[in-house]
């Protein structure tokens, strides 16, 4: 007695043909060699020498990641929006956003690389706005330098 006419050890269901995975905007030729350019003119850890992070072993190795200063959706390939730092100190800014960006802005400011208008692009806000919205978690030690910024943010 024949029960189904399905076919024995194949699966019957239709399956739609698995979607290639769109190419990510950031990942253009133009951008890739913009993320290899400023790895090459900047091969330290741009935060190791700065605050608690200079103190801590293993911080600091010769290999350096580009990370992005405002990433997500705004995440463009700029040079005031790139930082680099060691794999240890990528992961410790990935997983607090807001004082890891608070530093990498600190960062940039020294080297004045940083850039209000490609920080609006970024993220769709004002830089001194969004430094202004999280004064409260401003590093106690980084507290003068970005009053100073915020300042002259303001008078632009």
């Amino acid at each position: 007695m024949k029960r189904t006419e399905l076919k024995r050890g194949t699966s019957q269901l239709k399956r739609a043909p698995m979607k290639t995975r769109a190419k990510r905007h950031r990942d253009t030729p133009a951008s890739l060699a913009i993320r290899k350019q400023y790895r090459l003119d900047n091969p330290t850890c741009e935060l190791s020498t700065f605050g608690w992070f200079s103190g801590v072993r293993g911080f600091c190795d010769d290999k350096v990641e580009v990370h992005h200063v405002v990433g997500a959706s705004g995440r463009i390939d700029v040079v005031s929006n790139l930082i680099t730092l060691s794999p240890v100190i990528h992961r410790w800014v990935e997983s607090n956003v807001v004082e890891g960006r608070l530093w990498c802005i600190y960062a940039k400011s020294l080297k004045r690389e940083i850039n209000a208008d490609e920080f609006r692009q970024c993220s769709g806000m004002f830089l001194a706005g969004w430094l202004d919205n999280h004064r409260a978690e401003w590093p106690v030690c980084l507290v003068p330098h970005l009053d100073e910024l915020v300042k002259s943010l303001e008078e632009e």
